[in-house]
């Protein structure tokens, strides 16, 4: 695939996006995990270690087609993004693991998704290859969106917390991830898509049961 230089900015810039996301998914699951072998749940700390190890991979894949593309202008951290993983980091270190798990596995994983499957398919239209890195990133991202909405809803029934709470908590980090979204808007032309199309797919993505839309 042949990338104009301007294309290929933007495409830096949105991978360093997501590398920036995975890694801070891989230091939230790794939190995760640490939480969920104290409260005796070595099944889920086990899929926790194992989608950290999985995240961290993802983001080098990402840092090395960076470096593909070789760009020098793609490491400037996102100002939205580090507010996001600000508010992440303070349920972390409460041990909120209701809310880090709607953060990290329920909102965060399906914005990178989102990202990942407008990139997929741009790539299958200029027919680029390592499309089996690609599903198998996707597969993965996927996965940890799947446990990530039914283990909300098992630490919702089991702390018993109240629907509208949990509501406030995903209005709360959407609005976080709306503000990701309108910082990179000018990468959407890349996607050939724009932010109010993602802001309505992520929506989308969440669990039917917190009746969002």
């Amino acid at each position: 695939m042949f990338v104009q230089p301007n294309q290929a900015t933007q495409l830096a810039r949105l991978f360093s996006l997501l590398s920036q996301g995975e890694r801070l998914a891989h230091h939230s699951a790794t939190q995760q995990s640490r939480m969920m072998l104290n409260q005796e749940r070595p099944s889920q700390a086990k899929f926790l270690k194992t989608q950290a190890k999985q995240e961290l991979f993802h983001a080098r894949v990402f840092d090395g087609t960076i470096t593909w593309l070789d760009s020098n202008q793609a490491c400037t951290p996102y100002r939205c993004l580090e507010k996001y993983s600000g508010h992440l980091e303070t349920s972390l270190k409460q041990g909120a693991m209701t809310e880090s798990i709607l953060a990290t596995q329920v909102v965060l994983e399906s914005l990178g998704k989102l990202a990942l499957q407008g990139i997929d398919n741009r790539m299958n239209r200029y027919s680029f290859g390592l499309k089996k890195i690609r599903s198998t990133i996707l597969a993965q991202e996927d996965q940890h969106h799947d446990f990530g909405q039914s283990e909300l809803h098992r630490f919702m029934q089991e702390e018993n917390m109240d629907l509208t709470a949990v509501q406030n908590l995903a209005y709360q980090y959407l609005e976080l991830a709306f503000e990701v979204l309108d910082e990179v808007e000018p990468l959407f032309e890349s996607l050939d898509s724009n932010s109010h199309r993602f802001k309505q797919d992520l929506i989308g993505e969440m669990p039917s049961w917190l009746n969002l839309s």
